[in-house]
């Protein structure tokens, strides 16, 4: 009985001891990601298009930035940079009056946050999305916000990058000295300054992916054409009832003088 209840013992750790190495395996390959720091401000509101796209049983999906950021957990700038630049993909490849289905459009992309991968398989389903691993992800740079989006439908592909000058400067730098402390990148403890400009960089990087319209945030999108709005209706019936109260008025006031 004794040899019996050891074996099952040690088979039981054995059991717990590879659940957690898996536990712990599973955690060391998650991309990280930069949820808002200390002192970061609130995101500001800004009217954002639900995404549009069909689902594989051809229902129409209206997918809001507030439902990315309710699966994420926050809205930070890993889900807000993913959610715009789909927009901006669906935007050149489909246009104003077509809406993709999921299992047509595919993305390749390099940034690490783990609010990127949640984002694009939410959107497009997870089998057709790609991540490929650039640089090291704890020194993050611009080349991490490179997309290459593809229909695969059609063969047509859209590759753009994030432009210069909206993500902060200083941000990348900052954030591997600030949020690297927090993960145990490295031991170095930030100085108050650092934590405050991450603050800020991050607020200011935010702001620009919530507010700023696709064509200004990501090359390879054109600013659409302004139409010429018509004239209000009843600034035309106004102008012309003022035109013929005139011609009538010369008109009485010929009649007047002749008479």
């Amino acid at each position: 009985m004794n040899i019996n209840f050891t074996k099952k013992t040690t088979g039981a750790l054995r059991l717990i001891l590879s659940a957690v190495l898996a536990a712990i395996t599973l955690l060391m390959v998650i991309p990280v990601c930069a949820h808002a720091p200390k002192g970061a401000g609130e995101p500001p509101q800004a009217a954002i298009e639900p995404i549009q796209i069909y689902d594989k049983k051809g229902d129409l999906l209206n997918i809001s930035i507030d439902d990315v950021a309710a699966i994420h957990g926050d809205k930070c700038i890993c889900v807000v940079g993913a959610f715009r630049v789909t927009q901006a993909a669906i935007n050149v490849l489909y246009g104003k009056d077509e809406a993709p289905k999921q299992g047509n459009l595919t993305v390749v992309y390099h940034h690490p946050g783990i609010g990127h991968k949640q984002v694009f398989e939410h959107i497009l389903t997870p089998e057709y999305v790609v991540y490929e691993k650039t640089g090291n992800p704890q020194y993050m740079t611009m080349d991490h916000w490179v997309y290459k989006f593809t229909r695969t439908d059609t063969g047509d592909v859209f590759e753009t990058q994030i432009k210069e000058g909206i993500i902060s400067k200083d941000f990348f730098a900052l954030r591997y000295e600030v949020d690297g402390f927090e993960k145990g990148w490295h031991e170095d403890k930030p100085t108050d300054q650092e934590e405050s400009g991450f603050a800020v960089a991050y607020t200011e990087t935010l702001a620009n992916l919530l507010t700023l319209p696709v064509w200004e945030l990501y090359t390879g999108v054109e600013q659409p054409e302004e139409s010429e709005e018509p004239a209000p209706v009843a600034a035309i019936i106004f102008c012309g009832a003022l035109i013929i109260l005139i011609v009538l008025g010369f008109i009485y006031s010929a009649r007047v003088k002749r008479s």
